[in-house]
């Protein structure tokens, strides 16, 4: 009988310590709040992030928590391992008051966030613009488009306002569609517009205005081309002249025309009342289509001829001749009717190589009429890919080369061509030397009316410290006639630039000389610079190079 009560009174222990531990409704909760950007820019999407923390464990998955602004509800979501997010761009500008509440549930309790203040100001933009044709011709229409980003990655609403100015003053306006606005004119004037656009704004996106367009207008131009011989021979001088001519009034004197063999540029001209000329001389023999481009400049639009055919016929003097057949190339003698040439290659490789190449060709020459043999070097250049040893003996493969030489007699340039076709007629085994047979071959060799020239670059002084300077001084000399003296440009280079620095790469000749200075570094320590001098020929003379060196030392007393 005494064991009566002991179920009763062991429930209501059971069900004290529940009270005790979860509290009269449950474990108790904290919720807390959080935003991804504050302040954020208008119609950028924000995350707001509640966590929910129980006292005792983890509130269940699936939770629901609702996020409010002030106290209108503005989503809700449920909860991932105590965590509930919401997402949302609708905010409008001004201050926010955002709050998280958790709903609780049959062991925890529900809580409520305290406000978190989110802030939604106006978003930046930025204006970019564009020309559809920048240069374009006078009155002909050109389209300006205006693009505004916005720093929330979205678009503006359509309908949104750019203005379009030249410098300050409005030009015209455009409406925005998918963040695009376009203006469309005909009515700039020739010269140079500074073209910007402006985007209003409205209240949710700030105002910007893009950076300028220098846009060009240009009247249009015709260019024509003529020459003068129409036909010619080979050597013969050829001018071509072209004539430049706007819609309206005329072109500036000194404006640069391009005389062009296809798409090569062969020369130029400056302008003067409209017209350009260029005396070419050593056109090939054949036909070449000439056209003159002329580059334009801030109110005439660029334009360029149609072209012009010229025929170069072969010079009356153009000598020609076949080598006949020999067993090497050490000397193979070509048969030319009042005179003679001869030819040679040399040859590295060994059978198996691949490439085979030729190099270091000669040719040496005697015209109708001379008595000192004019001599060209650097003629010869070519390649077979070969394989296998015994095999290859009669394998045939094509040398050419391309010389000019200042011919020893008269000092006038003289060009040539040659064309040979040589055969493999044995080796002496494997990894051994070849032997070559010319199969046949051609050269020709045509003087010309351009006079040879020697360069020379000297520099004063040779050797100098770190931090001063040497004059080099160009000499370019005729080889036909000491009176006739080169005119035109030298292109000078310093082959080590640590060193020091030329004041120019170019010098123009005045009476066959010039001079440009090498200032060495101050921080440069001892050394070698080569300058090399290069002469640019003229109508009358033809290229040449030379070069010199100069010695650097450091100051004393420098490591």
């Amino acid at each position: 009988m005494k064991n009566t009560h002991i179920l009763p009174v062991f429930a209501v222990l059971i069900a004290v310590t529940s009270i005790l531990s979860h509290g009269a409704y449950g474990f108790s909760t904290t919720t807390f709040i959080s935003s991804s950007a504050n302040p954020s820019p208008s119609g950028q999407p924000i995350t707001f992030t509640a966590t929910v923390s129980p006292s005792n464990g983890t509130i269940p998955d699936g939770e629901t928590v609702t996020f409010l602004d002030d106290n209108t509800t503005i989503g809700t979501s449920s909860t991932a391992t105590d965590v509930a997010t919401f997402t949302t761009s609708a905010l409008s500008l001004g201050t926010h008051f955002i709050t998280a509440s958790y709903a609780g549930d049959i062991n925890n309790t529900a809580s409520t966030s305290s406000a978190l203040t989110q802030t939604v100001n106006q978003s930046a933009t930025t204006t970019y613009v564009y020309s559809s044709a920048n240069p374009s011709p006078s009155g002909q229409p050109v389209t300006f488009t205006a693009t505004v980003y916005t720093s929330s990655y979205g678009a503006i609403p359509d309908g949104e306002t750019v203005t379009f100015l030249e410098g300050n003053t409005t030009i015209g306006t455009g409406n925005t569609t998918g963040s695009v606005a376009t203006f469309t004119t005909s009515a700039l004037s020739l010269g140079t517009h500074s073209i910007s656009a402006s985007y209003a704004g409205d209240t949710d996106y700030l105002a910007s205005t893009s950076g300028t367009v220098l846009q060009t207008v240009h009247q249009s131009t015709t260019t024509t081309i003529s020459s003068s011989p129409s036909s010619s021979t080979y050597g013969q001088p050829i001018t071509f002249t072209a004539t430049v001519s706007p819609s309206n009034g005329t072109i500036p004197d000194g404006e640069t025309v391009t005389f062009l063999d296809g798409y090569t540029t062969i020369g130029a001209g400056t302008t003067a009342t409209g017209v350009a000329t260029f005396t070419a001389s050593l056109l090939s023999v054949g036909t070449h289509s000439i056209t003159a481009s002329y580059s334009g400049d801030t109110n005439d639009a660029p334009s360029t001829s149609t072209v012009l055919t010229q025929v170069v016929n072969k010079s009356a003097t153009q000598i020609t001749g076949n080598a006949t057949k020999c067993s090497g190339l050490a000397s193979c003698t070509y048969a030319i009717s009042g005179g003679s040439a001869s030819a040679s290659a040399g040859v590295g490789g060994y059978v198996g190589q691949s490439p085979l190449l030729f190099s270091r060709g000669s040719v040496s020459f005697l015209l109708p009429g001379e008595s000192t043999v004019t001599y060209a070097t650097g003629v010869y250049n070519g390649q077979a890919v070969l394989s296998g040893y015994s095999s290859t003996a009669g394998t045939l493969y094509t040398v050419t080369g391309q010389f000019s030489a200042i011919d020893s007699n008269t000092g006038k340039i003289v060009t040539g061509s040659t064309h040979d076709v040589i055969g493999i007629k044995g080796h002496s085994g494997r990894g051994g030397g070849i032997y070559f047979t010319l199969v046949n071959g051609s050269i020709g060799i045509v003087p010309t009316n351009v006079d040879g020239t020697k360069t020379t670059v000297t520099c004063n002084p040779t050797s100098v410290t770190s931090g001063n300077a040497s004059t080099c001084t160009v000499n370019v000399t005729d080889s036909a006639s000491s009176s006739n003296a080169p005119t035109g440009t030298v292109s000078l280079s310093a082959s080590n630039t640590g060193l020091g620095t030329l004041s120019s790469s170019t010098c123009t000749l005045l009476s066959g000389s010039c001079s440009v200075v090498f200032k060495t570094n101050h921080e440069a320590g001892g050394g070698t610079t080569s300058i090399y001098a290069s002469y640019n020929g003229d109508g009358t003379h033809y290229t040449s190079a030379s070069s010199t060196s100069i010695y650097v030392t450091a100051p004393s007393g420098d490591d």
